[in-house]
């Protein structure tokens, strides 16, 4: 099959204080594109990942489950398999998130100062106009020319973690988005995520990533190895009514030396410090947010593991944030007091049947 490819492309995002120029190799070219499977209530659900940039399909790896992804690439889940993109809504999945968690496992591979790895929600196709990149993107930026809301679930390097809200109102455009926008950050010089074993989430290895919608707030949570750290959007209605209506889960990697509202501190202004790839790998979505805090639980069930000392428990709110069991003996010994009855705990493979 012969190829097909467009030329170059430069995307520029205002906003935040800054401009940054984001070159892509955009060359879209012909060829099959391979599925990629997501779950949804732990249900496997196959869908298709656009080639919109880099030139390239997908490498898809962790037998179908994960995305390695190039430097200077971004991707849209869709439900039909297109080589570029679509003007038609259902030929995207779109994610209806209100009411409930998702997650993803991370490898930023030493994506560090400079970088930018997202996993993000815009309200994709635009209904303007195709844009620059010819792809029906838009997003809170206006980025290729076409505004519309977004929900940044995860922008992220090794030295820091902004998980933020971006609302639009109708008729989008630059003065009805939120360029801004509001949420929560990590890391940047904080002990709770950075390079290091010091760190509650050290970035050099993999870690899971993890947001509730509560409604009207956003519960953003990190797991890894038994380790985890929270923080709470209190109040994200003004993307309610987008994701109720659905929005197309997107994924890019990016960089520039313009990218210390991310990474400063620790960053400076200097160059990039990009590998050639990330992973982003078994993503899923449950029905139900994790539970509110209980302002005064009762005892823990009798087969409940107990408290140790090597685990330090504030990080669960009451319950709170013990929605994803990331099968670590801290989040047993931790959240089994606030699990329901019949739970089964995935602490090293033992099926600990919590009963009352």
């Amino acid at each position: 099959l012969a190829q097909v490819c467009a030329p170059q492309l430069d995307l520029f995002f205002p906003g935040r204080a800054r401009t940054t120029v984001m070159r892509l190799a955009s060359a879209v070219c012909a060829g099959a594109v391979p599925q990629f499977t997501i779950h949804e209530d732990g249900a496997p659900v196959d869908l298709f990942l656009s080639p919109t940039d880099g030139g390239n399909v997908p490498e898809i790896v962790s037998g179908g489950s994960g995305l390695k992804m190039s430097f200077n690439q971004r991707f849209y889940l869709m439900q039909t398999e297109k080589q570029h993109s679509s003007p038609n809504r259902g030929d995207f999945h779109q994610l209806e998130l209100l009411g409930k968690t998702i997650n993803v496992t991370i490898d930023l591979n030493g994506a560090s100062c400079g970088c930018n790895v997202a996993f993000y929600l815009v309200s994709m196709p635009s209904a303007d106009a195709p844009g620059s990149g010819n792809d029906w993107y838009c997003d809170a930026n206006g980025v290729g020319g076409n505004w519309c809301p977004e929900v940044d679930l995860v922008e992220v390097n090794q030295n820091s973690w902004h998980a933020t809200m971006h609302s639009c109102s109708k008729p989008y455009s630059s003065g009805s988005c939120d360029h801004g926008g509001y949420g929560v950050k990590f890391g940047q010089g904080k002990q709770d995520f950075g390079i290091g074993s010091e760190f509650t989430i050290d970035t050099t290895k993999p870690f899971v990533a993890s947001l509730s919608f509560t409604d009207p707030g956003v519960a953003v949570s990190a797991h890894q190895e038994g380790r985890s750290t929270a923080q709470h959007i209190q109040d994200a209605s003004s993307v309610r009514q987008a994701l109720s209506d659905g929005m197309v889960l997107t994924m890019s990697y990016w960089g520039s030396s313009d990218m210390g509202w991310l990474d400063s501190p620790p960053c400076a202004s200097d160059p990039a410090q990009c590998p050639a790839s990330v992973t982003l790998s078994d993503i899923s979505v449950s029905s139900g947010s994790t539970p509110s805090p209980s302002p005064s639980p009762g005892p823990a069930p009798s087969s409940c593991p107990g408290s140790s000392s090597t685990c330090e428990c504030s990080w669960t709110q009451g319950g709170a944030m013990c929605g994803l069991d990331d099968g670590s003996e801290c989040f047993c010994r931790c959240c089994c007091p606030f699990k329901e009855p019949g739970y089964l705990c995935k602490w090293h493979g033992e099926l600990l049947d919590i009963v009352v």
